[in-house]
């Protein structure tokens, strides 16, 4: 019995530490997260639709299986992500100013990508 979808839509964030927090079966669309920190925290089975996060830390977070449709990440903290771990049927990102080191994309299809 699988566990039923919470949906979040058209909400804004601001300043939760969601870190080494599990955060399964949510649906975010069309909100903004502002300085929230998902840092070790386990995104399994999220989707996330036309959502902005701004000054955001993603680091080390783990996100199998995980949709990302239009993405914007602005000034943040995106260190040691596998992104070939999240759902590619809905996978377009778009990052500012952040910082991506020892995050992975390796055989993901980025050409429409603006990283």
């Amino acid at each position: 019995m699988s566990a039923e979808t919470i949906v979040r839509e058209n909400k804004t964030y601001n300043n939760i530490d969601y870190s080494n927090k599990d955060l399964n079966n949510y649906e975010f669309i069309q909100c903004t997260f502002i300085g929230c920190s998902f840092a070790d925290s386990n995104l399994i089975t999220c989707d996330f639709e036309t959502c902005n996060f701004e000054t955001c830390n993603f680091s080390m977070v783990k996100i199998d299986g995980v949709g990302f449709r239009d993405i914007s990440f602005k000034d943040c903290k995106v260190m040691g992500v596998d992104f070939t771990r999240c759902n590619r049927l809905m996978f377009s990102f778009y990052f500012e100013k952040c910082i991506l080191d020892y995050s992975t994309f390796y055989g993901t299809k980025l050409k429409k990508q603006n990283l």
